[in-house]
C-alpha cells in the first residue's frame, strides 16, 4: 500500500477554540536543543466539566505520544509503524479515533471499528492533503458523502494552488 520511504508526520493539532465533539486544546512539542528534532509531543486539553463544577480552570496533559502509541521515538519511520497498526490492529484504530477527538465526546463512540473506518483512520495518518487521502482510500476527488462536500469543492476549483518548479512571483532580471 505505501511504497515510499517515511519523511515526516501528521500530527492531531489541538484548537483553543471549541469544535463539535471535542474540547478546546493545545500541543507542546519538545525538540532537542542540539539538533532541534522532535523528542516529544503531547496534545492539552481544557476539562470543561471541572471548569463548569469549580468555577477554575483546569488543562491537562490527555495525549502524550510516545507512551500513548509506545513509539520507541518520534521519527517519521516510528509514526508510520504505528500507522500500520492503525491499519491491521482494531484497538490501535480505536485509540487513534478517541485521540483525534482529544478524548471527547466523538472520539467516544461505542460501536466497533469497522474495516472501512480503520482504513480511512489509517489514511489520514499517512495522507499529506485531501487528494492523497481520498486515493488512499480508494475513492475519487469527487466524495460528497461522508461530510466532504466543501473539501470536494475546494478541490475541484483550487486544485492548481502551486506548480511544481515555478514560482508565485516574477523574477527581476536585473543583476544591479
Amino acid at each position: 500500500m505505501i511504497q515510499k520511504k517515511p519523511i515526516g508526520f501528521n500530527f492531531i493539532l489541538g484548537s483553543g477554540t471549541t469544535y463539535t465533539g471535542k474540547p478546546p486544546s493545545f500541543n507542546v512539542a519538545y525538540l532537542d536543543p542540539v539538533t532541534l528534532v522532535p523528542v516529544q509531543f503531547e496534545t492539552v486539553a481544557f476539562d470543561l466539566d471541572h471548569a463548569n463544577k469549580f468555577d477554575e480552570p483546569k488543562w491537562d496533559v490527555v495525549i502524550d505520544y510516545t507512551k500513548e502509541y509506545e513509539l520507541p521515538d518520534m521519527s517519521p519511520q516510528s509514526f508510520m509503524d504505528h500507522s500500520m497498526k492503525i491499519y491491521e490492529d482494531p484497538e490501535a484504530a480505536k485509540q487513534y479515533r478517541e485521540n483525534r477527538y482529544v478524548k471527547g465526546p466523538y472520539g467516544q463512540k461505542g460501536e466497533p471499528i469497522t474495516s472501512d473506518e480503520q482504513k480511512r483512520l489509517f489514511c489520514q495518518t499517512v495522507s499529506n492533503d485531501y487528494d492523497e487521502s481520498q486515493f488512499c482510500n480508494d475513492d475519487d476527488k469527487f466524495d460528497l458523502h461522508h461530510d466532504n462536500a466543501v473539501m470536494t469543492f475546494i478541490n475541484i476549483v483550487n486544485n492548481h494552488w502551486f506548480t511544481k518548479g515555478k514560482t508565485l512571483h516574477k523574477k527581476s532580471n536585473s543583476t544591479k
